[in-house]
């Protein structure tokens, strides 16, 4: 089986991140990003899948489904995995064909609840993401005084998995 080739996905990770950088401490994870479009793209149909081939490139289904296998991680000293999610309101109809399509390419949990309801929304929440996160870097204290870039990157594909820009660090 050939390589998959990850350019298309570091051109969209610069670029949505070059749209960001007038926002004040910009942070975004490109994977989560494509792979949250790219699963949406597949519930697409005509002009509208189109314009997901444009963003994402003709490759999209294909990325998605490797972005699971290639960023999952488990060993003696890390154990790390994607974390997906798709929440939609009662109030849509979404196909079993789009639900199977989710599943497969990024392992998603599924959820159809009351979107604009305060429990559900207390419900949808990342902590958990940032305490796994936490947990897989040895975590050391660092001190800046200036504003400053910053990148999470996975080395074997060059691709940025975090990107972020801080302000003003003395805050």
């Amino acid at each position: 089986m050939a390589a998959i080739d990850y350019e298309t996905m570091k051109q969209f990770a610069y670029h949505l991140f070059g749209q960001m950088t007038d926002a004040e401490n910009p942070v975004i994870s490109p994977v989560s990003a494509y792979l949250t479009l790219a699963v949406a793209g597949c519930g697409a149909n005509g002009t509208t899948k189109d314009e997901f081939y444009n963003v994402l490139g003709q490759n999209m289904e294909t990325l998605a489904g490797e972005i699971k296998k290639d960023f999952s991680i488990q060993g003696d000293y890390v154990n790390l995995s994607l974390a997906n999610a798709a929440w939609f309101d009662t109030r849509f109809t979404i196909s079993n064909k789009w639900f199977d399509t989710a599943r497969h390419l990024a392992d998603a949990e599924i959820f159809q609840a009351e979107l604009f309801q305060k429990e559900t929304m207390d419900a949808i929440t990342v902590t958990e993401l940032i305490a796994a996160l936490c947990a897989v870097f040895d975590t050391k204290k660092l001190y800046f005084n200036e504003p400053f870039f910053y990148m999470i990157m996975d080395m074997e594909h060059e691709l940025p998995l975090f990107m972020g820009i801080l302000d003003n660090p003395a805050e």
